[in-house]
C-alpha cells in the first residue's frame, strides 16, 4: 500500500496549499571563480646521483566557490604539466635522476559543501585544504606544485 493512499485526502490539501502559498525565500547566489597559475623551477643535486635534476613545471587550479545564505559548495580542479621533465617524478621511468615529486597530473583538488548559520561554528566537509600548525605533519605541501588535500 503506497505511502499516498495511507495519508487522509485533508492532510495533502493543506500541505499542498501551505506550500504554495509560502512566499519566495529566493537568496542572492554569489559566485566567486577560483583561478591559480603558477610557474616553478627546482633544481637537484643529490649524492649519490651523478646527474642533476631540473624540472620546470606548470600549475593551474581552477574552480569556483557558490554561496548563498549561511551554505556554500567549492569545486577545484589541478593539473600539473612537466616543461622540461629532466627529472623523476616518482611516475616517470627517469630513476637515475634525484626525485621531484611533481608528477604530470590532472585531478579533483578540492570539493566541499560548508554551513556557516550557527555563531562561532564553521562546519565543512568534503575534500579540503587542512593545515595545522606549520604544516609539518598535517598540511598541504605548498611548495610542491601538487596540493595534498584531505
Amino acid at each position: 500500500m503506497s505511502i499516498m493512499k495511507k495519508l487522509p485526502q485533508v492532510t495533502l490539501s493543506a500541505l499542498s496549499a501551505a506550500i504554495c502559498t509560502m512566499p519566495a525565500q529566493a537568496q542572492n547566489l554569489k559566485v566567486k571563480p577560483l583561478l591559480d597559475l603558477r610557474l616553478r623551477y627546482e633544481d637537484v643535486d643529490q649524492d649519490g646521483i651523478a646527474r642533476e635534476a631540473r624540472a620546470l613545471t606548470t600549475r593551474v587550479r581552477a574552480g569556483a566557490e557558490f554561496k548563498t545564505g549561511p551554505w556554500s559548495v567549492l569545486a577545484e580542479g589541478e593539473a600539473t604539466g612537466a616543461l622540461s621533465e629532466k627529472y623523476f617524478s616518482g611516475l616517470n621511468s627517469r630513476t637515475n635522476l634525484p626525485l621531484v615529486a611533481d608528477p604530470e597530473n590532472i585531478e579533483l583538488n578540492r570539493l566541499q559543501l560548508q554551513y556557516r548559520g550557527v555563531p562561532k561554528l564553521v562546519a565543512t566537509v568534503g575534500r579540503q585544504r587542512i593545515n595545522l600548525e606549520d604544516q609539518r605533519f598535517v598540511g598541504s605541501v605548498g611548495w610542491r606544485q601538487n596540493e595534498q588535500t584531505f
